[in-house]
């Protein structure tokens, strides 16, 4: 009787008694070392785990032929998972060789012999996929090639093609090909999308092939391509992603951020806590999304340029920013007065570009000699309810000596220095702090058309306590003004502060 039919006999016995459990023991410990491929964890050998992680069986080769002194063959030294087809010619092998770089232990490498102008050989696996006709599934296959030679015009070359259930072809294949004669040890990855990357409904399985063939390339012309790796991508038609935070209030927007190579979606999570890799916003970009359903509400918030891309990406910086109707040259005619404290008017502002604003400059209109105290800040109105203004940034309670007509600038740029803001219309918020003096803003006047274009408030309270994204009544502000307040957004161009 061999060892495991004995383990398993004395496993059978019973009752145990304390020898007969120490003769198990000893049985088990006897047998031979347990079956190379054979994961000791969760029964899965390394090709099975493989195909759940990647889509495809054996993907990096792992598991290796029988003799890896070999080349390739089907039937004396197969690759596990892959069938090896010589298409045309027999000057294009393939050998499994170790690689201590790849954590499968081994590559696959191609070996290029002189030979024929149509050489052309690859590997190939059926694999099976979703196969549904209720929804559409995306598949890509990717394989990761490495040039080990001296530069020649070899073409990587694979196919994507969808099978029926009987084995026969559905749908068009899908064709990577291209003469790569890249540097000794160039990493070059293919793509192999199904048509429009979408799956036939009546798909049951994909046939991934991966080759080489010598194309455009000398019949003399050696060399060797290394295959590292094959990958299968699905994509389905929608994904959830459950909360970072667990609550009833989901008053944590959602989050997406690019770190270290990765791209993190985050839902209901405070971007500013580090306590999940790549989740701290830190210096670099985000975008958080906000529920509709949450209060306070607030629209979509770019927090770093470098998210901001295509046609936006080409213009560049605000400069400054004015209401409409003021520029560099205006000058003011008239002033509008702020009588008490915590009077505020907002006056709206058209930003042109991606802008990092760092201050807000006011021209006031006052020239007996007195101290004036105000506040700035800068508002947008909430995506989801137009009444509602959302502070995104302001300075504390400023002051001046009135002793002529000047310009006044107070930095709201908080602990950055600036907070960047995406195109378009904005609001400028403007409030007399001081208890017993008014606080005056010159104005140009409306002209002959004479429309509103600012709006006040004698009820709205101290508004300095709002902290970022806290949110004020903008249906408060029931006041208008014709003419035009003297306001200003001070952009950062050229990482030096406000251009000035």
């Amino acid at each position: 009787m061999d060892d495991m039919a004995e383990f398993r006999n004395r496993v059978r016995r019973g009752p145990w008694t304390g020898g007969d459990l120490n003769d198990v023991f000893a049985a088990r410990s006897a047998i031979a070392t347990e079956p190379s491929g054979i994961a000791q964890d969760i029964g899965f050998t390394p090709a099975q785990a493989s195909r759940v992680q990647t889509g495809v069986s054996n993907h990096n080769f792992r598991d290796a032929p029988p003799d890896t002194s070999l080349n390739i063959a089907d039937i004396t030294n197969k690759l596990p998972e892959w069938s090896f087809v010589q298409s045309s010619g027999t000057a294009i092998t393939a050998k499994w060789v170790a690689d201590s770089g790849s954590g499968s232990g081994g590559i696959l490498r191609f070996d290029v012999a002189s030979g024929a102008a149509g050489d052309f050989s690859y590997i190939e696996q059926v694999i099976s996929v979703p196969s549904t006709r209720a929804q559409t599934w995306n598949v890509w296959g990717i394989a990761k090639f490495r040039n080990r030679s001296a530069s020649k015009s070899f073409v990587i070359w694979g196919e994507a093609q969808a099978l029926k259930d009987d084995g026969t072809a559905t749908g068009t294949p899908t064709v990577f090909s291209t003469a790569w004669s890249s540097a000794t040890y160039t990493d070059e990855q293919i793509t192999i999308p199904q048509t429009s990357g979408v799956l036939p409904s009546d798909a049951q399985d994909i046939r991934f092939r991966i080759g080489i063939k010598r194309d455009a390339a000398l019949t003399s012309d050696t060399g060797t391509i290394d295959l590292t790796e094959c990958r299968l991508n699905m994509a389905q038609s929608f994904g959830v992603f459950a909360d970072q935070t667990p609550g009833a209030t989901y008053a944590k927007p959602a989050v997406i951020t690019q770190r270290d190579g990765a791209l993190y979606i985050h839902s209901n999570f405070d971007p500013t806590k580090a306590t999940t890799p790549g989740a701290s916003a830190g210096s670099y970009p985000y975008i958080t999304f906000q529920q509709p359903n949450i209060s306070p509400p607030r629209p979509a918030l770019i927090t770093d340029y470098r998210t901001i891309d295509g046609v936006l990406g080409n213009h560049g910086w605000a400069i400054r920013a004015y209401p409409q109707g003021l520029g560099p040259s205006s000058v003011s005619t008239s002033s509008t007065t702020l009588t008490n404290q915590y009077d505020a008017m907002i006056v709206p502002v058209v930003v042109p570009s991606a802008m990092r604003v760092v201050s807000i400059t006011v021209r006031q209109g006052v020239s007996d000699g007195t101290q004036r105290n105000f506040s700035v800040g800068l508002a947008c109105q909430s995506a989801y309810n137009a009444g509602t203004m959302v502070m995104l940034s302001q300075a504390g309670t400023g002051n001046y000596t009135a002793g002529a007509v000047s310009n006044e600038t107070l930095n709201i740029g908080g602990a950055t220095g600036y907070v960047i803001i995406e195109p378009g219309v904005y609001w400028v918020v403007v409030q007399n702090q001081h208890a017993t003096r008014t606080h005056v803003t010159r104005v140009l006047g409306g002209g002959d058309w004479a429309p509103n274009t600012a709006a006040t408030s004698t009820t709205i309270g101290d508004l300095t306590g709002l902290a970022a994204n806290g949110t004020f009544d903008g249906t408060a502000f029931g006041g208008r003004l014709t003419g035009i307040p003297m306001v200003r957004l001070n952009g950062d161009v050229l990482g030096t502060g406000a251009f000035g």
